[in-house]
């Protein structure tokens, strides 16, 4: 059930930066190629392109172009690639000096190794805040997911 939910997550994350990135000018060429893998590892070769690469419990090593890459509990590695938008939640980016990295990092819980000049954003506090402006008033005092009253 777990794995469930974080596969629809990370779907859901996918539509949103594909969507967002679909309705800018294209810095890219946009593929319909979309890779998803659970529990496994996929790659995107050099020369090769796609829209989206989702990677849930497994690892990716990019060297293609790609619009979007979603990394949850596992390693990206991006070597001499080009992409838009990578996020890593619970998991590590590896990113080379030869990789072109658009839009930025975005990263939940994870450690992202970027040559200066990419921008990493931590979105933890983002969601934490998110997820309590959307519960309850008793929920999140202090911290989310606290149970004591405001």
């Amino acid at each position: 059930m777990k794995r469930l939910i974080a596969l629809f997550a990370a779907l859901a994350l996918v539509v949103l930066f594909v969507s967002s990135v679909a309705a800018a000018d294209p810095p890219l060429v946009h593929s319909s190629r979309v890779l998803v893998s659970v529990d496994g590892d996929v790659s995107l070769p050099a020369g090769d392109e796609a829209a989206a690469v989702l990677v849930v419990d497994g690892d990716t090593v990019i060297e293609g172009t790609a619009n979007v890459v979603a990394v949850i509990g596992g390693t990206a590695t991006f070597r001499d690639a080009s992409v838009e938008t990578i996020f890593v939640a619970d998991g590590r980016a590896d990113i080379d000096a030869g990789t072109t990295v658009l839009d930025g990092v975005r990263q939940v819980g994870s450690t992202v190794n970027a040559p200066s000049g990419v921008p990493v954003t931590d979105m933890s506090g983002d969601l934490a805040a998110s997820a309590c402006s959307s519960a309850p008033p008793r929920c999140c005092c202090g911290s989310v997911g606290a149970s004591q009253p405001c």
